[in-house]
C-alpha cells in the first residue's frame, strides 16, 4: 500500500464488519478500500469450477465507508458492471446481518440435514429426488471456510439459530396437532426471485 498509495483494494468474502475493523488499523488504507461480496458463488472451489457467467444477473453486495474515496467506488461498479452483476449498496453491518440470514442459515441448514442422512442406508438414498438433492448441495461447500465464516459472523448468525431452534421446538411440541403442524412456510415467505 505504501509503494502504490492510489491503488484500489476490495475484498470479496463472506463478511464485512470484522475486515473493515483490520483495514481501518492501517492508516490511509480504508480510503482506498470497498469492501464487496458477489452473491453468486458455487459449493465446489477453484480454477476448475469456473464459470464465465457465474456473476451475470447476479446481485453483488459493495460496502463503502464514508471515507471511501470517490474513485475507489467508480472502479468498484465498474467492475462489478463489467462482469453483469448488479450492484447493491449496504454497510458492513447490514451486509453481515443479511447474509447470516440469506446465506450463513441455509448453510448451516443444509449441512446439518445432510448429516442427518449420513448413515442412511443406500437404497434409501437412491430414492432421493430432486427436494433432497436441492436442500443438501451446499453441504457440500467447504467446511474449514465455514467454520470460519460462523465463528466470525456469529453475532448475527446465533439469534437465527435460536429462532429456528424454538421453531423446531414448537413443531416437535405441537406434533399431535395436525392444524399446528401445517407448515405452511413457503405460503408465508416472500418470493425469491
Amino acid at each position: 500500500f505504501r509503494s502504490n498509495p492510489k491503488a484500489t483494494f476490495i475484498d470479496i468474502g463472506s463478511t464485512k464488519v470484522k475486515p473493515l475493523a483490520e483495514i481501518e488499523k492501517i492508516p490511509g488504507m480504508v480510503q482506498r478500500f470497498c469492501g464487496t461480496h458477489p452473491m453468486a458463488g458455487r459449493e465446489i472451489g477453484g480454477p476448475e469450477a469456473a464459470r464465465a457467467d457465474l456473476f451475470v444477473g447476479r446481485p453483488w453486495i459493495y460496502t463503502p465507508t464514508p471515507a471511501t474515496d470517490s474513485d475507489v467506488i467508480e472502479m468498484v461498479l465498474a467492475l462489478i458492471d463489467r462482469l453483469g452483476a448488479s450492484a447493491i449498496e449496504m454497510t458492513a453491518s447490514e451486509h453481515d446481518s443479511a447474509v447470516a440470514l440469506l446465506s450463513h442459515l441455509p448453510q448451516i441448514s443444509a449441512s446439518l440435514l445432510a448429516k442427518q442422512l449420513k448413515n442412511a442406508p443406500e437404497n434409501w438414498l437412491a430414492l432421493a429426488g430432486q427436494g433432497v438433492r436441492d436442500s443438501t448441495r451446499i453441504a457440500a461447500s467447504d467446511p474449514h471456510l465455514w467454520q470460519e465464516i460462523i465463528g466470525i459472523n456469529r453475532p448475527q448468525i446465533l439469534p437465527l439459530l435460536t429462532k429456528l431452534k424454538s421453531d423446531l421446538e414448537t413443531l416437535i411440541a405441537q406434533i399431535g396437532d395436525d392444524d399446528a403442524v401445517a407448515l405452511g412456510g413457503a405460503r408465508r415467505c416472500p418470493r425469491l426471485v
